[in-house]
């Protein structure tokens, strides 16, 4: 019975001691990703067939770039920076453009919106980066560049990738928007004015796209999968839970808009760099002084063939990041100002 009992807890202590290892590995990841230096290769307009050659060897050519601008540092330049992080997305990224730049113009005429796109090729081992350049090309005038494209030297995961963008965006109001196309280019103009009616007195913002059924019966224009639609369901449920954060019915949708000072604060102290990173972020908000006036917005969103989402993968390492996350946190390992290490200059990033 002894050694019965001996077996069980052995059992246990490593039972334990997997669920703790499981846990840690977001927690050495940030660690990592916090000691790295904050920097991004260059990118490369390509002009002509060497150009692309070029861009496909990695080779960066000086007199086709311009410095990146800081986040921290400089003021906006522009009003509206949509930040597209692009995962292998050669195939889908050309009609997301074709559809956003109607809108964009829209704003521009009606609201004398300036803009700007910035994608954020991750580390993409497909034709991703060759594809963006060559929008840059096609949409630059002279020193105009209402396109731009930022290449990261590995993949660092949807969050790491929006960050990045984030930290190097001109804009005034920053829009985070998948490469995708799902959610439809009008609600682009609905988000960006409903943000600027919300920004409070310390230039605070922060609106959620939101693809859940509303509880109040208002619902949304979302339109899912039955597998998927479950899954928000429970992660809902585990976003409130174990996350931390209430109030927002939907925190996956990855259509967020937020004022400058706001993507300010939440940007460079975010530690999870992979599908829980909109979890975090809201978090982050829920920590400054007085909060963000914060508004989750129904948009018009339909599922997009070619998800590089594997969904029960996704949702268990969603659910161990937030775990960590808030562990971190309320114990004082994660801090708000973990940001500072990466308030300085985008050091040798620049656009094409």
């Amino acid at each position: 019975m002894d050694e019965m009992w001996l077996v069980v807890l052995a059992v246990c202590v490593a039972g334990l001691g997997a669920v703790a290892a499981w846990v840690s590995t977001p927690i050495m990841s940030a660690s990592a990703s916090l000691a790295m230096v904050d920097d991004a290769t260059e990118g490369v307009s390509p002009h002509d067939e060497a150009g692309v050659k070029e861009l496909r060897a990695g080779i960066v050519d000086k007199a086709k770039t311009t410095a990146f601008p800081s986040l921290m540092h400089d003021e906006a330049t522009v009003d509206l920076t949509l930040v597209v992080p692009a995962y292998k997305e050669e195939t889908r990224l050309p009609k997301m453009m074709e559809e956003t730049l109607p809108a964009l113009r829209q704003l521009e005429r009606e609201d004398g919106v300036q803009w700007e796109i910035l994608i954020v090729d991750d580390g993409s081992s497909d034709r991703t980066s060759e594809v963006a350049a060559r929008l840059v090309a096609e949409h630059r005038s002279g020193d105009n560049l209402p396109v731009r494209l930022c290449r990261l030297k590995q993949n660092r995961g949807k969050g790491g990738a929006v960050r990045m963008g984030m930290m190097r965006s001109r804009g005034r109001f920053l829009l985070m928007i998948d490469a995708d196309g799902a959610t439809a280019a009008p609600e682009i103009i609905r988000i960006y004015r409903s943000g600027k009616k919300l920004v409070d007195d310390k230039g605070h913002a922060m609106v959620v796209g939101s693809r859940a059924d509303a509880e109040d019966g208002t619902g949304s224009k979302a339109k899912r999968h039955g597998l998927r639609a479950l899954t928000q369901w429970g992660m809902r449920m585990a976003v409130r839970v174990i996350g931390g954060v209430y109030g927002i019915r939907d925190t996956q949708c990855g259509f967020k808009l937020f004022a400058r000072n706001t993507a300010r604060v939440v940007f460079p102290p975010l530690h999870i760099e992979r599908w829980a990173f909109d979890v975090e972020v809201l978090y982050l908000a829920t920590l400054q002084p007085g909060g963000v006036p914060t508004l989750e917005l129904p948009v018009e969103w339909n599922e997009i063939e070619g998800s590089h989402l594997e969904v029960v993968s996704a949702s268990l390492q969603m659910i161990r990041d937030m775990l960590a996350t808030r562990l971190c946190y309320t114990l004082g390992i994660w801090s708000k100002a973990d940001g500072a290490r990466r308030s300085g200059s985008c050091g040798t990033s620049s656009s094409v």
